[in-house]
């Protein structure tokens, strides 16, 4: 053995201890020099990973750490020897030390230790270029016999490189990357903290939303490279005249958001123009040479107008939606009244009715003929939608649609009704009928597209629909117009622009849009008798349309005078209150099927060839009109001027020439407005349909689009001018159930129609703000 010994001791430079005689001392020595050796490679391998474990006895506020441990934290081995030394290289500014966490612990050591990880800064050395250091202290400490804690090991990693990338992500998590501003989320954050110290020191506070009103333009005429050097300049010269204490942040898109704190009524138009002026001093200089930003401004005064953020943006895009409307750059500050109140009420039960009446299909088609305007004979009926109100009755469904525009829920409204109008095709072989679209739908490829394939998917029956649009929307963007239209007249369906006239249709469009009939804006057809300039529009009108060997409707046709002198102008068919109001009953049962096409693709039939049919009057039933459609009074519930004389057609009505872009309160897909003067809505009793034979379900697998808008904006409406104040707390708890409701049935839209799809400019976020 002495001989093996003597060779391995040889190979090992001499370490090993020399064997006693019976062995045991030789084996005693090895074991400590193995344990030494094993210390020894756990300490390297601590030091290489860059870590360094310490022991410390905190009675004698002794510390023991591992070799290098001073070239691991780059401070000096005799400043780290007591925890008191250590304590002394920490910075001022931490929020917690090793001590502190130890001693402040309210967790037991029952034998096995108590854990602990924090993370602290060391303090800079200019003296010895010792830069400051964040480490993570990760250990556990152990108590003595009376729980007080004795012993502390651990280890000890600097983490400067992970801490400054935490320290980047969190700040932009809370920042905009374009302009170095706060962002929506932390602007929620500071809103909600400012309404809260305002209303604990008594001192009002405000929120403004700005907008560059013409970026659209940069954008069309530039690009988006200089609609974000715009954006970025802007954002620059407004943080420039903010006060100190206030705040500022990239709202959305070309928006922006302010808090002002402490800041009264009387100061709040003096901060709004200081914000105005920085705009409109001088252009920004751009890569692409100098361009014009322009803002408008809508603020609201906290919190007396606003208990919390979601309300006080609601209330300042609200304002801000005025202030686009005026000219030049401008701003509005809310006012509350009892008719801005209100509305917004009502838009809350509206919002929600509508995905109510979407889900458990309370939508309902009426039907107002069109007549041959030589025969009487009923070539088509229009379908106008209806619903059931709670009592479940059947009433126009008017008063929703400005809501549903403002929410995006318009397309699913939209295709509800081509939905129902296919099914009805589908049930009455004999039955034509004519539906709306409205301009958001017609104008977005996705769900126009989404259409098409509907009724491609219907088969036959769709050489027995006509599908209007109005002339505003074919000509807000006539590319898209054209490729829409072709495709409706591909899948076999007729097509019509509705309110013919209220545009300005030029010959050239006329004659380039692919359409069958046109139908002339009511406002053309009325007082005929009494308004010669009427009568020369009128002529003009169908004479520009028989040039283009184009048929003509006139709506709106409330006399018998005004009828005759349609006829002799010319008209091809009539439609309105004296020619057929709307009815639910389905005038097809007993009806033979026309001897003619009601225009369409195919080459029309001559005046000839039409047959007199039966009385309009007799294929609609009487209408009450003593419905309610809400719990509240009519009176507040939005359903546009009341002129509707034919109970459909106010998306070209007479309230500015009729140009309302298929957003008016009246029929847009579908929807009529009431059927008086007084706005009294209409219903019918025993107006179900009768038996029918039964039909294929018409319904493709489409996904259609949830809302496109914050939705706590969507359902403000117009500020009042009334100057009374309004105490809106006493509405918070029933707005609150109104838009609970309201997502709740939201969230069941999106898991039967699938995920949905962001689309909006602002809402980069086109989701859910609440």
């Amino acid at each position: 053995m002495t001989e093996h010994f003597a060779v391995a001791n040889q190979q090992l430079g001499g370490t090993l201890p020399e064997p006693a005689a019976d062995g045991t001392e030789y084996h005693r020595q090895a074991a400590q020099q193995s344990e030494h050796q094993d210390y020894s490679s756990i300490c390297m391998a601590i030091a290489a990973a860059g870590e360094a474990s310490y022991s410390w006895n905190i009675a004698a506020d002794s510390l023991v750490w591992s070799p290098m441990a001073d070239m691991v934290l780059n401070r000096p081995a005799d400043c780290i020897v007591t925890g008191k030394r250590f304590a002394a290289l920490l910075d001022p500014d931490n929020l917690i030390s090793r001590y502190d966490t130890i001693f402040n612990s309210t967790v037991e050591d029952y034998g096995e230790g108590v854990p602990y990880h924090i993370e602290y800064q060391l303090k800079a050395d200019p003296a010895f270029n010792r830069p400051a250091m964040w480490v993570e202290d990760r250990g556990r400490w152990f108590a003595d016999g009376d729980g007080r804690p004795c012993e502390a090991v651990g280890i000890l990693r600097p983490i400067d490189e992970r801490h400054s990338r935490d320290q980047m992500l969190s700040a932009l998590s809370h920042t905009d990357p374009l302009t170095g501003m706060m962002n929506r989320t932390r602007l929620d954050e500071a809103l909600d903290e400012a309404i809260g110290e305002a209303k604990r020191g008594e001192q009002p506070c405000a929120f403004a939303v700005a907008t560059i009103r013409n970026l659209d333009v940069v954008n069309e005429a530039y690009g988006f490279e200089v609609a974000d050097e715009v954006i970025a300049a802007m954002a620059t010269r407004l943080r420039a005249v903010m006060r100190t204490g206030d705040g500022i942040a990239r709202y959305s898109g070309s928006k922006f958001g302010f808090i002002l704190n402490a800041c009264t009524a009387e100061e709040l138009p003096v901060a709004i123009e200081r914000f105005l002026n920085a705009a409109r001093d001088s252009v920004i200089e751009t890569s692409h040479g100098p361009v014009w930003a322009l803002l408008s401004i809508g603020a609201v005064l906290l919190p007396a107008h606003a208990e919390n953020s979601l309300a006080a943006k609601a209330l300042a895009e609200e304002t801000l939606s005025l202030a686009l409307r005026l000219s030049s750059d401008s701003y509005v500050v809310h006012q509350p009244s009892e008719k801005s109140v209100n509305d917004r009420i009502v838009n809350t039960r509206c919002a929600a009715e509508i995905v109510e009446c979407l889900k458990t299909n309370k939508f309902q088609l009426a039907y107002q003929p069109m007549v041959d305007a030589i025969t009487g004979e009923v070539a088509c009926h229009e379908a106008l939608l209806r619903m059931r109100d709670g009592a479940g009755e059947l009433v126009t469904a008017a008063h929703l649609v400005p809501v549903a525009e403002r929410l995006g829920l318009i397309r699913l409204v939209d295709r509800s009704v081509v939905q129902l109008a296919l099914e009805t095709l589908h049930t009455y072989s004999d039955a034509r009928l004519s539906i709306n679209l409205s301009a958001t739908t017609a104008n977005d490829s996705r769900w126009n597209l989404q259409i098409i394939e509907m009724i491609e998917m219907a088969g036959e029956v769709a050489s027995r629909l006509t599908v209007e649009i109005t002339e505003t929307t074919a000509l807000n963007d006539l590319t898209v117009a054209l490729e829409f239209l072709d495709k409706l007249r591909d899948t076999g369906c007729c097509v019509a622009i509705d309110d013919f006239g209220a545009g300005f249709t030029s010959f050239r469009n006329l004659r380039d849009l692919p359409v069958d009939i046109i139908k002339l804006d009511g406002s053309y057809c009325r007082n005929l008798t009494k308004d010669a300039e009427n009568v020369y529009f009128a002529r003009t009108l169908i004479e520009m349309a028989h040039h283009f060997g184009i048929r003509t409707v006139a709506e709106w046709v409330e006399t018998e005078g005004d009828a005759e002198i349609l006829r002799s102008l010319g008209i091809d068919f009539l439609q309105g209150n004296h020619i057929g109001c709307p009815g639910i009953e389905p005038p097809w049962q007993n009806a033979a099927a026309p001897s003619f096409d009601f225009g369409g693709p195919t080459p029309l039939a001559t005046d000839e060839e039409f047959t007199a049919g039966p009385p309009a009057e007799a294929l609609n039933v009487p209408v009450a009109d003593d419905a309610p459609i809400l719990d509240l009074p009519l009176a507040d519930v939005p359903t546009g001027d009341g002129d509707d004389m034919d109970g459909g057609d106010m998306d070209g009505g007479d309230m500015d020439g009729g140009d309302m872009d298929g957003g008016d309160m009246g029929e847009i897909t579908g929807i009529s407005s009431p059927d008086n003067t007084d706005a009294t809505p209409v219903a019918a009793p025993d107006m179900m349909p009768a038996e029918a034979s039964a039909a294929p379900e018409v319904q493709p697998q489409i996904r259609p689009e949830t809302v496109d808008a914050d939705i706590s904006a969507a359902l403000g409406t117009q500020a009042g001018t009334d100057d009374q104040a309004v105490d809106e707390s006493a509405i918070e708890t029933e707005m609150e159930t109104g838009l609970s409701k309201l997502r709740e049935a939201l969230d069941l839209l999106n898991q039967h129609f699938g995920p949905a799809r962001n689309g909006n400019d602002d809402t980069g976020q086109a989701r859910l703000a609440s």
